[in-house]
């Protein structure tokens, strides 16, 4: 089962890629407004929160009021939604793979319900059938993946002689 649908991935990669390594302006609302100790800057006093915090102080160089923002990119903001820069290939992988599933899916069903005539009869003929769709099937995917070129000289002068 999927964890979520593949729409959401395509919506998370095109997310992460539009988005990603923005830098975040914070509105007043979400700010951290505090007052350092009297002498001190709020840069100075901080300095060692800043080192690890994953946010930004808006004016360092203030001894009253400072401002620090939660958030220094757009990248942590949307890792909280799991989405990230460096998966937007595979989602748009799984995107086409979706894609590809569901218009086989839906020529087979057409094939089998509207085209193909079955009665109680033919499905007794069901299992070879469907061995001899699926040797054609490999048959051709074979053909394609795999190439010899002397096997295919052989096979144009076999039909040369076929020919005259």
């Amino acid at each position: 089962m999927w964890r979520v649908s593949p729409l959401t991935y395509f919506v998370q990669g095109i997310t992460g890629t539009a988005m990603s390594g923005r830098l975040v302006e914070c509105s007043s609302r979400e700010l951290s407004i505090f007052q350092p100790p009297l002498g001190q800057t709020c840069g100075t006093y901080l300095a060692p929160f800043l080192n690890d915090a994953p946010g930004r102080l808006q004016n360092p160089a203030s001894t009253a009021n400072c401002s620090y923002c939660p958030l220094r990119n757009t990248d942590q903001g949307l890792a909280v939604s799991d989405i990230n820069y460096s998966t937007r290939w595979r989602n748009f992988g799984i995107l086409w793979a979706y894609i590809a599933f569901n218009i086989t899916a839906t020529a087979v069903f057409y094939y089998t319900l509207r085209v193909k005539k079955w009665s109680f009869l033919s499905l007794k003929y069901l299992p070879a059938w469907l061995m001899t769709c699926l040797q054609r099937a490999g048959f051709a995917l074979q053909s394609f993946f795999v190439w010899d070129p002397e096997e295919s000289k052989k096979g144009r002068e076999a039909q040369n002689d076929r020919l005259f």
